[in-house]
């Protein structure tokens, strides 16, 4: 069809019109939510006190998430020069556009790349994608995150290697970091439901996958 032959001309750069999209107007307007005020505020409070292991807001710990997201948000604040609405809504921004590229790698390799695009303007075209993809919160690092980690967990499933093997559990320890628990619910429950149904939940009790665990949870 048409639509094909379009996006299979235009090839990866057509990844770069939902960037551009997400990216404009991104620090316009003020927060909409508690999340981004608190973000901000926890952000300012890093690079003032350089303590990058507690967030605090107004001198007080704020420990109720994890701090992986307000130190991309700190890391690309000091980048900018100065806090702001922009500085702190970027890492959700770069993790919006590496979860599509994840989504049309994928995509590419279940039905081709023509499916790979098309799955890129799917999830584009979720409104709320976009929301949290102009978000100042861990919503998107952590949806990115995870997203890959299944994708390598699929990937180790057919082809096992030690790249693939390290990169899940990097990626499981961004996750973690981003928003605690709730990665268990995402990534976990899913892998052990495959491992169940392939008939390989053995595998999780070899010694390379329980001191790697052990390891990522320290």
């Amino acid at each position: 069809s048409f639509t094909l032959k379009f996006f299979h001309q235009f090839k990866l750069w057509i990844l770069f019109i939902p960037f551009f999209l997400i990216s404009l107007n991104l620090g316009g307007g003020l927060a909409k939510l508690p999340v981004e005020i608190r973000s901000i505020k926890i952000v300012k409070e890093m690079i003032k006190t350089n303590d990058l292991l507690v967030p605090k807001i107004d001198g007080k710990p704020y420990i109720t998430k994890p701090p992986f997201y307000h130190w991309m948000a700190s890391f690309a604040s000091r980048l900018f020069g100065s806090v702001s609405w922009s500085s702190i809504r970027i890492p959700s921004l770069i993790a919006a556009f590496l979860m599509l590229f994840i989504v049309y790698l994928w995509g590419k390799e279940l039905g081709g790349e023509e499916l790979g695009y098309l799955s890129v303007f799917i999830t584009f075209s979720a409104y709320l994608f976009i929301v949290i993809a102009r978000r100042g919160a861990p919503d998107m690092i952590f949806s990115a995150s995870c997203f890959t980690c299944l994708y390598v967990f699929q990937k180790i499933m057919r082809n096992y290697s030690n790249f693939l093997f390290f990169s899940f559990y990097l990626l499981f320890s961004i996750a973690f970091l981003t928003k605690a628990h709730v990665i268990f619910l995402v990534v976990v429950l899913p892998v052990l439901a495959i491992l169940t149904i392939k008939k390989r939940l053995r595998r999780i009790f070899s010694l390379d996958v329980i001191l790697m665990s052990l390891f990522t949870l320290l």
